[in-house]
């Protein structure tokens, strides 16, 4: 299944990482990391996370970090929308 990242989660990822660096670049490199290989397994299997809160999209809440992350299933393409930590509050 492809993959992209609209702008806003590409925004969302930056704004984790520059947050979290502030305070221990390391942890940040390693948030963005798990972030991303969630993405990647997800990849493989989209359709297993649950309906999410916005019509048309599905959310997977990232294990063992505070984070959601918000996408769409567009026939062979699993597009992020956004990833939100999980105290936003969202939508």
């Amino acid at each position: 299944m492809r993959l992209i990242y609209d702008p806003s989660a590409e925004a969302d990822l930056n704004t984790i990482f520059d947050y979290i660096a502030h305070h221990n670049p390391r942890a940040a490199e390693d948030t963005i990391i798990r972030l991303e290989q969630t993405i990647l397994l997800l990849s493989r299997f989209p359709r297993l996370k649950r309906v999410g809160r916005i019509e048309g999209t599905r959310e997977l809440k990232t294990p063992r970090i505070p984070y959601r992350i918000v996408y769409t299933i567009e026939e062979h393409t699993l597009r992020i929308l956004n990833v939100i930590h999980g105290r936003r509050n969202w939508p």
